[in-house]
């Protein structure tokens, strides 16, 4: 695992959007970095960098859940938000109208795990179940920043719902030109 000594890494579960995410790129803001559908998660813990033992402890955490503590269950998406506020926004998620109770109890048992496996101090704030699918490009003026609030006001949630399953360990994608994120570790359900 020596090579995956770079990066951010997260404990998230992968959301398969290649069915809707392809359709809201059409007449997005071109200041907007969608994601690859491939990308497309819900962070459980943010865990920033790491070095190589705390990888493999939080490795070691995740092998150690029960599978049945993840039931894959299906959840709808909610409204699009910009977080972490509208005024000084960094990505662009939906909500969860549909699970998204049952999605924040995950969260909130299992992140202290990945926290205290990691060595880091983590979240204190309640959880709130999202799924980012784009971020605004570096640098963009007020008019873009606009743009892209309009846009998102105007989106309806992808309709038909998602599923979530499993939690697996992500870390940057080695080529970052095509893909944002990769999965190192999947907790095997």
């Amino acid at each position: 695992m020596s090579e995956w000594n770079r990066g951010n890494w997260f404990v998230g579960i992968p959301i398969d959007a290649a069915d809707w995410l392809p359709e809201l790129r059409q007449g997005a803001p071109a200041g907007l970095r969608f994601f690859d559908p491939a990308d497309v998660h819900m962070t459980i813990a943010f865990l920033g960098r790491l070095a190589m033992d705390r990888v493999e402890r939080v490795v070691a955490a995740l092998d150690a859940i029960p599978a049945a503590e993840f039931p894959l269950f299906n959840a709808r998406p909610g409204r699009l938000l910009l977080l972490p506020s509208p005024r000084r926004f960094s990505a662009v998620s939906f909500s969860l109208d549909a699970g998204a109770q049952r999605a924040a109890q995950l969260m909130g048992r299992h992140r202290k795990t990945f926290y205290a496996a990691a060595d880091v101090p983590g979240d204190t704030r309640a959880p709130l179940p999202h799924i980012t699918i784009a971020r605004p490009r570096r640098g963009l003026g007020a008019g873009e920043l606009g743009d892209i609030k309009v846009w998102a006001q105007s989106i309806e949630p992808p309709q038909g719902g998602i599923q979530i399953g499993a939690p697996a360990l992500y870390c940057w994608a080695r080529e970052r030109g095509e893909r944002q994120f990769e999965v190192v570790h999947r907790l095997v359900v």
